[in-house]
């Protein structure tokens, strides 16, 4: 795996460097060992990601509300760090989580890893699986509603 894009919605990948977790969160995606492409890659991903953010004192997951079980994958403070690698349809939910939790003052960044295209092409489910370039586009036609800072990694 390697991270093939960076994107920062409303601020999120100045913040991150600025509180200087970006480089943290990029050297789990920037791993040679782990291979994209082929049934199991969604699974081999995150295991490796949540297993080396983990190392650096994120938390695993971490409920949204005391009143619900939807989740994010692991926090760090007042930085939320989600990993997608699944089907499309999921990516609102995220969202939502992330805006809901930037609303209610219990993250001000949102730390967001999801395939490129080239990635979904590999696991040969190119037109469900999440890529950040969809993300990209879609953010940028939604930043008035999806306002918190959000730092997109998009990895091959």
């Amino acid at each position: 795996m390697k991270v093939a894009l960076l994107h920062s919605h409303h601020g999120g990948k100045e913040k991150a460097e600025a509180a200087h977790i970006l480089n943290e969160v990029l050297a789990a995606f920037n791993a040679p060992a782990v291979k994209w492409g082929g049934k199991g890659s969604g699974e081999r991903a995150r295991d490796h990601v949540v297993s080396i953010v983990e190392a650096q004192g994120w938390s695993q997951a971490t409920a949204i509300s005391a009143h619900s079980a939807l989740k994010i994958m692991c926090r760090k403070g007042d930085f939320a760090f989600h990993l997608q690698t699944g089907n499309i349809s999921r990516v609102p939910y995220d969202l939502l989580k992330f805006q809901h939790l930037f609303l209610e003052r219990r993250i001000s960044l949102a730390i967001y890893g999801v395939p490129t295209a080239e990635a979904a092409r590999a696991c040969g489910k190119a037109s469900n699986i999440a890529a950040a370039e969809r993300l990209v586009d879609e953010l940028n036609l939604f930043d008035r509603i999806i306002t918190v800072p959000i730092c997109l990694i998009g990895f091959n």
